[in-house]
C-alpha cells in the first residue's frame, strides 16, 4: 500500500446507483475497498452549505468527513482507457470504512485532472473565448456545426467534448481566417470544396 492512489473505474457513462450527479461526460466507482488503509486521509475544513458529518451507507455511522486524498481514476475517452491522477482530491469520506461519496465538487475536479491530463479546454476556456468574441451559444454551435447543447454542456464541464471538435475550438478561436470561413449554414457551399494545389516554385 504505502501511499499508493485509491485506484478507481471512472467510465462513461455508467453512474454508481447511490450518486446523484449533474456530470454526464465522465463517471467515477470507487473499486478500492481498502483506501482507507492505501491512503492517508487529510481533514478539510466543512464547506458551509454542506452537512457533516453524513451517515456513511455502508457502515453506518455518522463519520463522513471531507477529506483529501490522492487519488488514480480510468477514463474512458474516445474508446481508450486513460489513467488520471488527482494528487489533491477533496471528497467526502467515512473515517471508519473508508467509503468514498462523489459529490459533484468531487466529480469536477476528477473532470478537470482529465482535460488536463488529455489536452482538453477547460469550460472555462471555452466559455471565454466565445464570450470575447461576443457569440451565443446557438451562433458558435451552427458555425461549428455542432449541436447547441452539446457545446452548452462543454461550457458546463458535463461532457468532454472530441478531440476533432476542440481542436475545430482552437483553431476557430486563434484563427480569424478560419473564423470567416466557417459560417454555419449561412456559408458559401463551394468555399473551397475543392482542394487547391500550392503554387509550385
Amino acid at each position: 500500500m504505502n501511499g499508493e492512489p485509491a485506484v478507481c473505474s471512472f467510465l462513461a457513462p455508467h453512474v454508481p446507483p447511490r450518486i446523484e450527479s449533474r456530470y454526464r461526460g465522465v463517471r467515477a466507482v470507487n473499486r478500492n475497498k481498502n483506501a482507507k488503509r492505501a491512503v492517508a486521509m487529510t481533514p478539510e475544513p466543512v464547506p458551509p452549505d454542506k452537512a457533516f458529518p453524513r451517515y456513511c451507507d455502508r457502515c453506518r455511522k455518522k463519520t463522513v468527513w471531507p477529506a483529501t486524498i490522492s487519488y488514480r481514476s480510468r477514463v474512458r475517452y474516445e474508446g481508450r482507457l486513460h489513467d488520471v491522477d488527482t494528487p489533491q482530491l477533496v471528497v467526502p469520506r467515512c473515517r471508519e470504512c473508508g467509503e468514498l461519496y462523489f459529490d459533484n465538487h468531487a466529480e469536477e475536479q476528477v473532470s478537470r485532472a482529465a482535460r488536463e491530463q488529455l489536452r482538453l479546454l477547460q469550460p472555462e476556456q471555452i466559455r471565454g473565448n466565445r464570450l470575447a468574441l461576443r457569440l451565443s451559444v446557438p451562433v458558435l454551435a451552427a458555425r461549428l456545426g455542432v449541436s447547441a447543447d452539446d457545446l452548452n454542456d462543454w461550457e458546463e464541464g458535463l461532457l468532454l467534448q472530441p478531440r476533432a471538435v476542440d481542436i475545430l475550438l482552437r483553431a476557430y478561436f486563434a484563427l480569424p481566417d478560419v473564423r470567416a470561413a466557417l459560417g454555419g449554414l449561412d456559408q458559401n457551399p463551394a468555399f473551397e470544396s475543392v482542394v487547391s494545389a500550392s503554387p509550385r516554385c
